[in-house]
């Protein structure tokens, strides 16, 4: 699997529409990262789980949040309607409410990780 860090990218003017590719072998995937690498670069492999955390928030203060984790990931990397109401995160929250802080976001947001339970510790 191969996908840019943005799949929407702007030249000239344009709007770019850059999808996560689904190699076979070497010599495919080597082509798609010198394609793609001349436009944006590429995320690096992060095993995990995707989980999304949505808020409403004031000037970054979070007035309420809700997190979901998906059940399924479809292999091409498209986002996943298939997902599962779980408990907030502690050390993911953390995270996310500091993102939010930073930008002094208003309004509702949705902050999704790439999650491991060996790499992210709580609080």
């Amino acid at each position: 699997m191969i996908k840019p860090v943005s799949s929407k990218l702007w030249r000239e003017a344009k709007r770019l529409d850059v999808a996560a590719c689904l190699v076979q072998d070497y010599r495919l995937l080597r082509q798609r990262a010198q394609e793609l690498l001349k436009l944006t670069p590429v995320q690096s492999y992060f095993r995990g789980v995707g989980v999304g955390q949505e808020f409403l928030t004031v000037d970054g203060t979070v007035l309420a949040a809700f997190q979901h984790e998906r059940l399924h990931e479809p292999l091409q990397g498209d986002g996943s309607s298939y997902r599962e109401s779980v408990p907030l995160h502690a050390g993911i929250l953390k995270q996310s409410i500091r993102m939010l802080e930073h930008v002094k976001w208003i309004g509702m947001a949705m902050v999704e990780h790439k999650w491991n339970p060996a790499s992210v510790t709580e609080g």
